[in-house]
């Protein structure tokens, strides 16, 4: 896939056609973007699930690949009817979680929607 952006690689590689990319990580809380790691790498040293920035990525039109889940996923990935309500629920303009990336994931899609970019 030409524009996909694959978690296996190193994030200069991986970002180098996807600059778009980049911009979603940076909103999501991601503020810095070691060269020489992967995606999943950055995840695991920051404590979170690849899952969870998989879909902000896909949410914003970036294909994915590389990422093979394993048994070890998270509270979150495992509720995902949890984590659709926190991101996509009708909680005004209030997030709903008190972890930093729900947060930012919600109000991102919060204003992806009030923007017209994503349905209400």
């Amino acid at each position: 896939m030409a524009n996909s952006f694959d978690l296996s690689k190193p994030l200069s590689e991986a970002l180098k056609d996807l600059p778009e990319a980049s911009a979603v990580l940076h909103e999501i809380g991601f503020d810095n973007l070691p060269d020489d790691k992967s995606l999943a790498q950055l995840c695991e040293d920051e404590g979170v699930a690849p899952s969870i920035v998989l879909m902000a990525l896909e949410s914003s039109g970036i294909d994915t690949e590389g990422y093979v889940p394993d048994d070890s996923s998270t509270e979150a990935t495992q509720k995902l009817d949890e984590v659709m309500n926190v991101l996509f629920g009708d909680h005004d303009d209030e997030p709903v979680s008190n972890s930093p990336m729900f947060a930012h994931m919600h109000m991102a899609v919060k204003r992806a929607q009030k923007n017209g970019d994503l349905p209400k």
